[in-house]
């Protein structure tokens, strides 16, 4: 009789640690969840460029026959590299025996 005794005071102990380690679990889980006050942030600001660093606007060159003439090299550039290379010759001429 003390053998169920005992026993059935392990599974006691057992069903005791059980439970506190999943309340335990389920406690650091619900705190985890919990939001804490807003943290306010600042939005990033970008610093103004310093004027020497500034791009300059067109010159009187730059007209817009200018961005025609880079189209049309663009377009071109664009056929030589689409366009199929037209087959090599034979690096070795043909063996008769």
């Amino acid at each position: 009789m003390r053998r169920n005794n005992k026993t059935s005071s392990v599974r006691t102990n057992v069903k005791q640690i059980a439970a506190a380690l999943l309340s335990g679990i389920l406690l650091s889980l619900l705190t985890g969840c919990v939001t804490l006050s807003p943290v306010s942030v600042k939005p990033a600001q970008i610093p103004t460029l310093p004027p020497e660093f500034r791009q300059l606007p067109p010159g009187p060159e730059c007209q817009p026959s200018c961005l025609e003439k880079l189209k049309l090299d663009y377009e071109r550039w664009l056929e030589l590299l689409t366009k199929p290379a037209d087959a090599a010759p034979a690096a070795k001429p043909t063996t008769t025996r």
